[in-house]
This record gives C-alpha cells, sequence and structure tokens, in this order.
C-alpha cells in the first residue's frame, strides 16, 4: 500500500471546517505631503477622532486569566512579534500540548505590548471514555514561580496630516473626557526633540576623515543610519483604526481561545486523525477491505524490535507517567504505514510515542498464510525515572531519556469499547 492510499484509509476523514494604556507614537506628515491634494484645505470638521484606538483594558479583558494556546507552537518562553504578528526572535517549536498559556500583566507602552503570563502542559485523563478523551485533561504549570513567560508584540506606527488648531483643541477635549492620551506630534516636533538630544549629547566633531575608497564595482555598500528609535521589524500604517485592526489581528494569529480548526489543520496527521474522530463522534478505523484486524485464519503481525519513545524534561518535572494507546497501520511486511492517537497522554510525549513507532520494526500479518496489511493496537507505557526507580525488569539500568515500553494487542472490532 502506498502512503498516499492511507489518507483514505481511515474511516473519519480530515475535513475541516475553518471557517487604558499607553498609545503608538503618532508621527505626522509635513503639509507639504498633502498640499494641493484636494486644491483647498479640508474642513476641520472632517478630521476623524481616534476612535478605534486599542487601549491597554481591552487587551486585558482579551487576555488576561484565560485558557489560551500559542498558535505556533513556540517552546521558548520569551517571544518578541513584530506589528503583524510574526515572531521576530527565535524559537523551538514542539506540540500543542506544551502551549498552553494564561496571560498575567499587560502593559501597553508607546511601541510595545508587553505582556506577562504562565506555560502550562496539557495531560490527558486516559481513563475518561472515549467521547471524552479531546476534553478530559489537566493544565500543569511548567513555568517556575521565578520566572515568567514574556511576550512583547511591536505597535504600528501611525502617519496622519498636521493638526489645524481645531483638530488639536477637538483632540485635547477628548482625551480629558475620556482619560485617553493619543501622544500626537508631529514629524517637524519629532526632529526638532531629536536635534536637541543629539546636540547636548554629541562630543566636538573630530578631524574630517579620509575621502572614502571607490567602491568595488559589483560589491554591495552598507550603512548604518538609525533614523528612529522604533522597534525593528515595525510597520507604518496610516489610520488608528488600521494600527488597532493590526494589533487585533496579530492577536488572533499568536493565540488561540481553544483547539480550534486552525490550531489541528497544523497538526501533524495523526492529531488531526484523533480530533476528527472526536469532532464525529466516531472511532478510528480503516475502512479499506483489504486492511485485515485480528480473527480466524490471521496470524500476527508481532513486534519484533521496540524503539523506546523518549521523554522530556517536562513530563519528568512534573512526574507524567501512565499509558497511551495508538492505532498502527502495517503493510505486508510489517512496516508502519500511518498512525493515529487512540487515547493521548500529552506532555509531548505523544509525538515522541508516534517518533519510536516508525522506528519499531514488526512482522507482517498473514491470512491464510498469505501477508496482508493490517491494524493493530499499540499501547505505550510512559514511567518516571529516578535514582531509586531507574533500575527495573531484571536488573537493567536505564537513563532518563528512555522510559517508555510498547506492547502490542489486537484491535477490537469495537474500538469504543477499548
Amino acid at each position: 500500500m502506498k502512503n498516499a492510499s492511507l489518507k483514505s484509509a481511515w474511516s473519519t476523514a480530515l475535513i475541516l471546517s475553518f471557517a487604558g494604556g499607553a498609545t503608538p507614537r503618532y508621527i505626522q506628515a509635513e503639509p507639504s505631503a498633502i498640499a494641493g491634494a484636494m486644491g483647498q484645505a479640508a474642513p476641520a470638521q472632517s478630521y476623524k477622532l481616534p476612535q478605534a484606538d486599542i487601549t491597554e483594558q481591552e487587551i486585558r479583558q482579551r487576555l488576561t486569566g484565560k485558557q489560551l494556546f500559542l498558535r505556533g507552537l513556540w517552546l521558548d518562553d520569551d517571544l518578541n512579534f513584530d506589528a503583524r504578528g510574526d515572531l521576530m526572535s527565535h524559537s523551538p517549536t514542539g506540540s500543542f500540548t506544551l502551549c498552553a498559556v494564561e496571560i498575567q500583566r499587560v502593559r501597553l507602552t508607546k511601541h510595545t505590548l508587553e505582556l506577562e503570563g504562565v506555560r502550562y502542559g496539557i495531560h490527558f485523563l486516559g481513563e475518561s471514555p472515549w467521547p471524552e478523551q479531546a476534553t478530559s485533561y489537566d493544565r500543569i504549570r511548567l513555568t517556575s514561580k521565578k520566572k515568567v513567560l514574556k511576550i512583547s508584540i511591536n505597535r504600528a506606527d501611525v502617519i496622519l496630516p498636521k493638526q489645524t488648531p481645531e483638530e488639536k483643541a477637538a483632540l485635547k477635549k477628548q482625551e480629558k473626557e475620556t482619560g485617553h492620551i493619543s501622544g500626537v506630534y508631529s514629524s517637524a516636533e519629532a526632529a526638532a526633540d531629536a536635534a536637541k538630544e543629539a546636540s547636548a549629547n554629541t562630543p566636538p566633531p573630530p578631524p574630517p576623515p579620509p575621502p572614502p575608497p571607490t567602491p568595488t564595482p559589483g560589491a554591495s555598500a552598507t550603512t548604518d543610519q538609525k533614523v528612529s528609535e522604533q522597534p525593528a521589524g515595525n510597520v507604518t500604517v496610516s489610520s488608528y483604526d488600521e494600527a488597532s485592526a493590526m494589533m487585533r489581528t496579530a492577536l488572533d494569529r499568536i493565540f488561540a481561545s481553544s483547539i480550534d480548526a486552525q490550531m489541528i489543520a497544523a497538526m501533524p496527521e495523526y492529531w488531526r486523525y484523533f480530533y476528527q474522530a472526536q469532532q464525529d463522534h466516531k472511532s478510528i478505523e480503516p475502512t479499506d477491505a483489504s486492511i485485515v484486524r485480528p480473527g480466524p485464519g490471521v496470524q500476527g503481525p508481532k513486534i519484533v524490535h521496540t524503539v523506546e519513545p523518549a521523554s522530556n524534561e517536562y513530563a519528568q518535572e512534573n512526574e507524567i507517567a501512565g499509558i497511551a494507546i495508538y492505532k498502527i497501520i502495517l503493510d505486508p511486511e510489517g512496516k508502519p504505514l500511518g498512525v493515529a492517537i487512540y487515547r493521548p497522554i500529552g506532555f509531548g510525549l505523544d509525538e515522541n510515542a508516534v517518533d519510536a513507532i516508525h522506528k519499531s520494526t514488526f512482522t507482517g500479518a498473514t491470512r491464510e498464510g498469505k501477508p496482508v496489511t493490517s491494524v493493530i493496537n499499540l499501547t505505550v507505557s510512559f514511567r518516571i525515572y529516578s535514582e531509586r526507580t531507574a533500575r527495573i525488569g531484571s536488573g537493567e539500568v536505564r537513563n532518563i531519556s528512555g522510559n517508555g515500553s510498547a506492547s502490542s494487542s489486537p484491535s477490537p472490532a469495537n474500538t469504543d469499547q477499548h
């Protein structure tokens, strides 16, 4: 059986429906940038006050105290994003079961949104009935009490036409009534402030340097020009509404309020099978008639060599132990063709188990003496290891990284009763 045919082998088709803080530093264009655009000056009443500017209170209501997930599955605890919600820092990625978060502190500055919170791990409760597997889990804190999860998001800068005295008065009145400070100033004022600061801190100029050498043809010239103190990766927009909409979109791209269709679509295939089956209230069973199940006249399959799935520091530190069950389609020679999670354990251990399954070896099944494609259930046990529990079995010493054992069992006709 070819890998391409596996996607139709399972009975569950993967058809997913996707269906008051400080404000940014607003910079105004000079009059020459808009002079003559309409042939005459725009009337003062046409000025639109920044009604839609996002506030710290709105973000608190949106994020704090909520059970969220990091969509990008980032594992680093210091994450920096640009105004569009794209990661600017470097971070390894991992299982979504290690990316549950809760935001506890929100601070909105002129240039950035700064968030602090806690990371959680998802531990599935294996004893729950099959229909409740996806929603039966514990959230276990991963962030130590001495540390915090830090997330910063750049804010977009807004370029606006220069205000008339009437518009400035209207804006000040709004700020006084709402307590919402816009921090608008013109580019000329910003340049004057920068010049003052530069003249105060700049030492006397050195003697003129010799003329620069003539550039080599084809060589790229580089300059070190710091135009402003905006964060790297910053973007510029033309309205308050656009800046606020961009921040809301960035938050949506970074955080998920649940394990939604978008998150499921980005998961590995073995997780998608699990969640689609849970959503459809169906078991995970192949429908291809050529795939046999144990029964009269069927021999095997059997495990020949097991690769033990590795644990991880999160599971060991939080004493996550238990069993997980996986359904495996094996070709007539015993090679794993496809894996689906049946009863997960979480904490990033299921990903390790699936990897170990693909590295293990099996004998193929036979029916009436002929090799056939088959399906089995594989139970994987995860244990906690310490100096006292490392010696197990017949005196074999195992290190902390090797903590899984596997055993196979026939796939029952009705897996809901497993």
